[in-house]
């Protein structure tokens, strides 16, 4: 068993996340680190907790240009094949896995081989997203969005869309399936890798016996202008919006078919004015924020993906 983490600039969460896998009732026998961060502080801790951790071995990788998280996942998934494993469980660094995850999951896979199921592309825990504690179920595609899935107890489930982090790849069910692409960069990473597994006609699967706490950053509160009732919204750099406007914007629109292709349009665009809504409400750069969601969605039914300049809140033209 294959285990990879994406790091970046958190030294500290990469080391925790060590810790949880190094307690894992079905040990993993390599951990593939793949470092975005522009500095290599990491290593020099990784060789310490390399020697710590004696039980399975740490493989090292940094990437000063930034993979993204589309280059570090496609980057993963080559090295594990190369090394020849045969499952690979990909992490953010974000995420602690309770100490039987990895035996749900693998029971689960070898259970449905088993029986002759359908095969399985990937099947993942069920995240506890902090710091609320909120399960996130996966998501379905709907005719022209993702919908969550509501909670369905304690039994596997079968879905559309789960978040890479805590979910085992099987890599030779999924040889044939093409990399997540590497011009969304960040952000839908997850979903479009997903879907192609699902077009494939593989399974995507939650074990909520699998359980993960994973950290989505904090929420606060705010009122809204246009209801009585507070809300809660999660802060976001411009250049982040602009990802996750951009790139939800573009699969969405290119995943519906006639006639839904009509509905798809305007429901993006409702969405990016739900997301305005909330920049109006961040503390400080609401107006870089604003165009963040702008531009992104535009560029998002244009088809203009890539990278955007690091560091830097999108520009028009």
């Amino acid at each position: 068993m294959i285990a990879a983490v994406t790091a970046y600039n958190d030294d500290d969460a990469v080391l925790k996340l060590i810790e949880a896998l190094a307690a894992q009732t079905r040990p993993i026998d390599v951990l593939l680190v793949v470092d975005n961060s522009r500095t290599p502080t990491l290593q020099g801790r990784l060789a310490r907790e390399a020697a710590r951790v004696a039980h399975f071995e740490i493989e090292y990788h940094h990437f000063p240009e930034n993979l993204g998280t589309a280059g570090a996942t496609t980057f993963a998934l080559d090295r594990a094949r190369c090394r020849r494993g045969d499952l690979l469980w990909t992490f953010d660094q974000d995420s602690v896995p309770a100490p039987d995850a990895l035996h749900h999951l693998e029971h689960y896979l070898v259970a449905e081989r088993s029986r002759g199921a359908r095969p399985i592309g990937i099947a993942s825990c069920l995240p506890l997203l902090e710091p609320d504690g909120v399960p996130d179920h996966g998501q379905r595609f709907e005719n022209f969005r993702f919908a969550h899935v509501a909670g369905s107890g304690s039994a596997p489930y079968d879905c559309d869309v789960v978040i890479t982090s805590g979910a085992v790849v099987d890599l030779a069910a999924t040889r044939g399936v093409p990399s997540p692409r590497l011009d969304f960069f960040i952000d839908s990473v997850d979903h479009e890798f997903c879907m192609k597994v699902r077009r494939a006609g593989l399974r995507v699967v939650v074990v909520p016996a699998a359980r993960m706490i994973h950290r989505i950053g904090a929420a606060r509160p705010a009122r809204s202008m246009l209801r009585r009732r507070p809300i809660r919204l999660r802060e976001y750099s411009p250049l982040r919006l602009y990802y996750i406007t951009r790139n939800a914007t573009f699969l969405e629109t290119r995943l519906a078919r006639f006639p839904w292709q009509l509905v798809a349009v305007p429901w993006r665009l409702r969405v990016m004015l739900r997301f305005v809504a909330g920049a109006l409400h961040e503390p400080s750069d609401r107006a870089g924020k604003v165009l963040a969601c702008v531009v992104g969605t535009t560029h998002g039914l244009a088809g203009r993906l890539g990278r955007a300049p690091a560091g830097d809140a999108p520009q028009r033209g």
